[in-house]
C-alpha cells in the first residue's frame, strides 16, 4: 500500500535499492504523511472519475472509420478541411466554423466521418457528433454538451479537474435544462482558465436532424467565446433556420456547398461504383468481367452525384435474386435530369415495385412493419417490434425483414440493435410523396400502436417490478429501468401520444383502456416520473370522455387520479424537479376544480389542499401575482369550510394556515395592512382552538414572526422584537420534540430576530443569534438542499450584515462570498426563481467589498446587481426598495471611482422607484419613504460633488423633511448628518464658506 501511494505520488525510484534507502531516511510520521497525501490524491482522482462519469455519451454519436469515405476519394474538399482545421495562425480571436451544406444524399456524412478519423490520427480531434433523426438521443442536441465535455476532459487534467468540479458543484449540470448555461459552465470557462495552443477539431454532422434554436444559437453566439484554436466542422442540408443562423455574415463562419455536378464529386462517385460492384461481383462469384467499365460509367452518370442512390442501388442489385438482371433494369429507367429528391422517389419506386403486391400476405407483412417504423415516436429493436405485435404478424415481419425490402433497411445479427430505415429520404418518401400500395399512412398505424401499447402495458405493469407497486401515497420510484422491457419503457413513454391519434376507438382498444384504467393507472404513473419526465394526464382523459362509447364516469376512479398527481407534484419537488412540480400541480388543481364542481362538499378541503400547494409552486417560480391570486381562491374554500363547520378546530387551524400563506404571498406586493389583518384574524383562531399540546405551536409561531415583519415595516421596532421574541419561544417549544421538521422554521425565526435586534442598534445580540440560525439551515439543507438553499443563503447574508456592524470585515466577507456562491448556481438554473434574491445578496457583497477598500470588486459586483434587477420583467414591490438599495451602491461606487456625473443618475432612478411606491401605498410605505430619504441624502451629496449646489440644497431639504416625518431614533444621526450638510450648502450658495 505505501509503495502504491509513493508511486501515486508521482515519486521517481529505479530500484527497490532505492526504495529500502528512502524509507530508512523516513521517520514514522514522515510516513505516513506521504500514505495520507497519496491516498487523498488517489481520492481526489476517483472523485474527479466519478463527477465526469455523470455526462454520458450518447450512444453510436461518435465517428466510425467504416462509415468514412472510400479511399482516394473527396480528396480535395477533406484537404482544405484538414488544413483549415490545423491552422494555428488565429485568423480572429474566436473559435472558427466551417459550415458544409448538401443536398440529402450528396454524402456529407461520409465526409464527415472521413475528417473525424483524419483529426484523430493527426491528434487535432476533440470531439464528434453525428446526429441522425431516427435514433434516440441524436436527434435532439441535449447529449451533445455531455459529450464535448467528457472529451475536453481528456485535453488535459487541469481541465478535467475544472469539469469535475462544476459538476460536483451543481449536478444539474449533467443534464441538459439550459444549454446555454451548460456550454459557458462545462465548456467555455474550463478553456478560458486553461487556454489550448494548438487547433482541436469539433466534427458536427447532419445537424438539421437534431438541431433546436437553443442549439443554434450557442453556434451562433456563445461560440464566440471560445479561444481561436478551436474550430468547429458542421454539415447539414441547407434548412432555412440553419443557414439563417449561421450565416456567412458572422466572421467566425464560413460555408461551402457541396455541389453533386463537380467533376471531381462525378469521379468520386465512379470510383465508389466501381469499388462496391467488384465486391459483390467477387462474394457472388459473377466474374472478373462483370459489369464492364461502360456500365460502370452509364451507373455512375445516372446518379447524378448522389452517393446515397449508388448505394441503395448497389445495396439492392446485391440483395436480388439476379444481379445482373437488376442492373440492366435499372440502367433501363430514365431518370437523368431530375431534381435530386425525385430522383430518389423514382428509385424507391422502382424497388418496391418489384415486390410481390399480389401477395396479401405481403402487403399485410410490409404495412406491419413499415407503419410500425414509420409511427414509433423512437426507433426500436426488431426485437421490440416484435413484441408489439402477435405471434403471426411478428413471423411475417420476419419474412418482409429476408425479403427484397430489406434493401431500404440497415441489416444487423444484432437484433438489439435499433432498426432505422436506410436514409431519411426515404421516410420522406413513403409518408408524403408514395402512392399506394407504398404509402404509409403515420397517423393510422400510430392509432394501431396505442392498442399495441395498452396490451403490453396490461401484461406488464404489476406490483413484481422492484421499486414499485406501493399501496401508500405516490411516491418516485427507485427501480432501474433494466427491470423494464424495451417495449414496455417504449410503450409507458408514449401510449398517451399514440391514443391521442385515435379517432374512432375500436372495441378492442376500449376493452384494453378499461383493463388499464382499472389495474394499471398507478403502476404507470410511477414507471413514467421513473423513465422519463412528467406526462399531462389531462388531455388523454378528455380524450377518453369523447371519444369513448362508455366514458369513464367514475367519481372515486378521478379522485384517485387526482390524489396520485398532488402526492406526484409533493415528490417531484422534493427530488429537485422544479418545472415538473408545477406541471403537475396545475393538472392536481384542474381536476380538482371539476370534481369540486360536481361535489362541492366532499371536495372542497380537497381542492383547497391543491390550491395551497400550487400557490408555494408559483412563488417558487418567481409567479408571485399568480401566487397570490390562487392563494386567495384558497382561502375563499376554506372559509367556507369554516362557515358550514363553524366548530370545527382542523378547518379553523387550516383557515389560520392559508392565511398565514397568504400573509407571506402579500408581503411581495408591500401589501401590509391586509397583511397585518390576516396575521390578526390567524392569531385569533389559533388562539381560539388550539388547545396547549405542541402539535398546534407551529401555526401561532409563523403568524407571530410575520407579524413582526409587518411592524418592521411599519416602523415599529420595539413591537416587531417582541412578536419575533414570542414566535422564537414557541418555536424552541416545538423543535424539542419535533427536531428535524422544525429546524428551518425555528432558523427562519432567529433570522428575523437578529434583524429586529439590529434595527434597534443590538448588534453583539443580534450577531449571536445569526450565528445560531446559519448553523440550524446549515444542518436542515443536508436534508432539503433544494427547498431551504435560498433560505441559508439569506441568513449567510444577514450574518453577513451583522458582521459590518461590528466592523469584522474580514468574516463578513467569509459570509457574503459563500453566500454569492451558493446562490449563483441556483440563479443559473431557475433565474425566474432566485435572480432577485441573488442580485440583493450581490448588493451586500458590493458592499462588504467596500469596506475592504477592494473598489473594482464593488464596482463589479454591484453592476451585476442592478443588471439582474433591470432583466426581471415585473419586480415586485418588496424587491423595489432592494432595487433601489442596489442603485444607491452603485452610485456610491462610481463615486469613489471618481466617475462623479455617472453616480447621479442611479440615484435619480432609485428615487423614481421610490417615489412610484408611496404614491401607490401612501400611509403604508415607511420603509418606502426611509429608503427615500436616504436616496434624497446621498443625492444631495452626489450634486455637491459636481458643483451642482442648488440641486443638492434641495434634495438635501427633502431627506430632512422625510426623516422628521419618520421621526424614530435609529434616524437621529442621519438627521443630524443631513441637517448639517444643508447649512454647508446654505453657506456655499450666500458665498460664506
Amino acid at each position: 500500500m505505501l509503495l502504491n501511494s509513493i508511486f501515486e505520488l508521482d515519486i521517481s525510484i529505479g530500484t527497490r535499492a532505492d526504495v529500502a534507502k528512502l524509507l530508512e531516511s523516513l521517520r514514522v510520521e514522515d510516513i505516513g504523511k506521504i500514505v495520507e497525501a497519496a491516498n487523498r490524491k488517489l481520492t481526489d482522482k476517483i472523485v474527479l472519475n466519478l463527477n465526469l462519469e455523470k455526462l454520458q455519451y450518447v450512444k453510436g454519436a461518435s465517428w466510425n472509420n467504416n462509415r468514412a469515405c472510400l479511399p482516394g476519394t473527396r480528396t480535395s474538399l477533406i484537404d482544405k478541411v484538414i488544413s483549415w482545421a490545423r491552422d494555428k495562425a488565429a485568423r480572429s480571436d474566436t473559435a472558427e466554423i466551417f459550415l458544409l451544406s448538401g443536398v440529402a444524399g450528396s454524402g456529407k456524412t461520409s465526409i464527415a466521418h472521413s475528417i473525424a478519423q483524419r483529426c484523430f490520427e493527426e491528434k487535432l480531434l476533440l470531439s464528434s457528433f453525428f446526429f441522425h433523426q431516427e435514433t434516440a438521443g441524436l436527434d435532439v442536441p441535449d447529449g451533445f454538451i455531455p459529450t464535448l465535455a467528457r472529451d475536453l476532459g481528456r485535453v488535459n487534467p487541469s481541465i478535467a479537474g475544472d469539469i469535475a468540479f462544476a459538476i460536483e458543484n451543481d449536478p444539474a449540470l449533467a443534464l441538459a435544462h439550459s444549454m446555454s448555461h451548460q456550454f459557458q459552465k462545462l465548456i467555455v470557462e474550463p478553456l478560458r482558465l486553461h487556454p489550448v495552443d494548438m487547433p482541436l477539431l469539433i466534427v458536427i454532422d447532419a445537424l438539421d436532424e437534431g438541431f433546436n434554436k437553443d442549439f443554434l444559437t450557442i453556434l451562433c453566439e456563445d461560440v464566440l467565446h471560445l479561444p481561436p484554436m478551436i474550430r468547429i466542422f458542421v454539415t447539414s442540408r441547407p434548412d432555412d433556420d440553419i443557414m439563417r443562423y449561421l450565416s456567412p455574415e458572422s466572421p467566425h463562419i464560413h460555408r461551402h456547398r457541396l455541389d453533386i455536378h463537380d467533376p471531381s464529386n462525378r469521379n468520386d462517385i465512379l470510383i465508389y461504383i466501381r469499388h462496391l460492384l467488384h465486391g459483390i461481383a467477387v462474394r457472388l462469384k459473377l466474374g472478373e468481367s462483370w459489369p464492364t467499365d461502360d456500365v460502370i460509367e452509364e451507373l455512375a452518370t445516372k446518379s447524378e452525384g448522389l452517393f446515397i442512390w449508388a448505394s441503395t442501388v448497389i445495396n439492392y442489385i446485391e440483395k436480388s435474386f439476379s444481379p445482373e438482371d437488376t442492373l440492366s433494369s435499372i440502367l433501363s429507367e430514365s431518370t437523368t435530369d431530375l431534381a435530386p429528391g425525385k430522383k430518389m422517389d423514382r428509385l424507391y419506386e422502382n424497388i418496391l415495385g418489384r415486390c410481390n403486391w399480389d401477395d396479401t400476405g405481403f402487403v399485410k407483412g410490409y404495412n406491419l412493419l413499415m407503419g410500425t417504423i414509420m409511427a414509433l415516436r423512437i426507433p426500436l429493436s426488431i426485437s421490440a417490434i416484435k413484441s408489439l405485435h402477435t405471434a403471426s404478424d411478428a413471423r411475417l415481419i420476419d419474412r418482409i425483414m429476408d425479403s427484397t425490402l430489406g434493401s431500404l433497411l440497415p441489416t444487423s445479427s444484432d437484433v438489439s440493435r435499433p432498426l432505422q430505415v436506410l436514409h431519411l429520404s426515404f421516410r420522406e418518401f413513403v409518408t408524403t410523396r408514395a402512392d399506394p400500395p407504398f404509402f404509409v399512412d403515420q397517423k393510422s398505424h400510430s392509432q394501431r400502436l396505442a392498442l399495441s401499447c395498452l396490451q403490453v402495458l396490461n401484461g406488464t405493469l404489476d406490483d413484481d417490478i422492484p421499486g414499485t407497486g406501493s399501496d401508500e401515497c405516490f411516491t418516485v420510484p427507485i427501480v432501474s429501468s433494466d427491470h423494464i422491457s424495451e417495449e414496455a419503457r417504449y410503450a409507458c413513454r408514449f401510449w398517451t401520444e399514440h391514443v391521442l391519434d385515435v379517432r374512432s376507438p375500436s372495441k378492442e382498444l376500449q376493452s384494453s383502456l378499461a383493463v388499464f384504467l382499472g389495474e394499471g393507472i398507478i403502476r404507470w404513473m410511477e414507471d413514467i416520473i421513473l423513465l422519463g419526465r412528467y406526462q399531462k394526464w389531462i388531455p388523454v382523459w378528455e380524450w377518453m370522455k369523447k371519444n369513448l362509447s362508455v366514458a369513464p364516469d367514475d367519481i372515486d376512479f378521478e379522485d384517485k387520479i387526482s390524489d396520485t398527481i398532488h402526492c406526484t407534484s409533493d415528490d417531484l419537488y422534493e427530488t429537485g424537479r422544479l418545472e415538473e412540480a408545477l406541471e403537475s400541480i396545475h393538472e392536481a388543481v384542474e381536476l380538482r376544480r371539476a370534481l369540486f364542481a360536481r361535489d362541492p362538499d366532499r371536495f372542497r378541503l380537497d381542492l383547497s389542499s391543491s390550491l395551497s400547494v400550487l400557490t408555494l409552486r408559483l412563488a417558487d417560480s418567481g409567479q408571485h401575482a399568480d401566487a397570490l391570486k390562487i392563494c386567495r381562491e384558497a382561502l375563499t374554500l376554506c372559509r367556507d369550510l369554516v362557515q358550514q363547520n363553524p366548530d370545527s378546530k382542523s378547518f379553523n387551524l387550516n383557515l389560520a394556515e392559508v392565511l398565514t400563506n397568504l400573509c407571506v404571498r402579500l408581503s411581495f406586493e408591500d401589501d401590509t395592512e391586509e397583511a397585518s389583518a390576516s396575521i390578526q384574524e390567524g392569531l385569533h383562531l389559533y388562539y381560539k382552538f388550539a388547545d396547549s399540546s405542541l402539535d398546534d405551536k407551529d401555526i401561532p409561531a409563523q403568524l407571530l414572526n410575520n407579524l413582526s415583519l409587518r411592524l418592521s415595516n411599519l416602523g415599529r421596532p420595539e413591537d416587531a422584537l417582541q412578536a419575533i421574541q414570542q414566535s422564537v419561544e414557541l418555536y424552541r417549544q416545538y423543535y424539542s420534540v419535533y427536531h428535524p421538521y422544525s429546524k428551518p422554521r425555528l432558523a427562519m425565526s432567529l433570522n428575523n430576530f437578529s434583524n429586529c435586534l439590529s434595527s434597534i442598534g443590538e448588534n453583539l445580540k443580534a450577531l449571536e443569534v445569526i450565528h445560531e440560525s446559519v448553523s440550524l439551515y446549515r444542518q436542515a439543507v443536508k436534508n432539503d438542499p433544494v427547498g431551504l438553499t435560498s433560505e441559508l443563503v439569506m441568513s449567510l447574508n444577514n450574518l453577513s450584515l451583522c458582521l459590518l456592524g461590528v466592523n469584522d470585515y474580514d468574516q463578513a466577507s467569509v459570509a457574503i462570498t459563500e453566500a454569492s456562491d451558493l446562490l449563483r448556481r441556483q440563479a443559473e438554473r431557475h433565474p425566474a426563481m432566485y435572480n432577485l434574491i441573488f442580485a440583493k445578496v450581490l448588493n451586500n457583497e458590493s458592499n462588504v467589498s467596500s469596506a475592504l477598500d477592494r473598489q473594482g470588486n464593488a464596482l463589479t459586483l454591484v453592476q451585476e446587481a442592478v443588471k439582474l434587477y433591470r432583466e426581471y420583467p415585473c419586480i415586485p414591490p418588496v424587491y423595489r426598495r432592494d432595487f433601489a438599495m442596489a442603485l444607491r451602491t452603485l452610485s456610491g461606487c462610481l463615486s469613489n471611482a471618481g466617475q462623479h456625473r455617472d453616480a447621479v443618475n442611479p440615484l435619480l432612478e432609485a428615487i423614481r422607484l421610490n417615489e412610484k411606491d408611496n404614491e401607490n401605498r401612501g400611509q403604508r410605505s415607511f420603509l418606502s419613504k426611509l429608503e427615500l430619504a436616504k436616496s434624497l441624502d446621498n443625492l444631495s451629496s452626489a450634486y455637491a460633488n459636481v458643483h451642482q449646489q442648488d440641486e443638492a440644497s434641495h434634495a438635501a431639504q427633502r431627506a430632512v423633511a422625510l426623516y422628521r416625518e419618520l421621526d424614530i431614533e435609529s434616524n437621529r444621526p442621519q438627521l443630524g448628518s443631513t441637517l448639517y450638510n444643508v447649512s454647508r450648502l446654505h453657506g456655499w450658495a450666500s458665498g460664506s464658506i
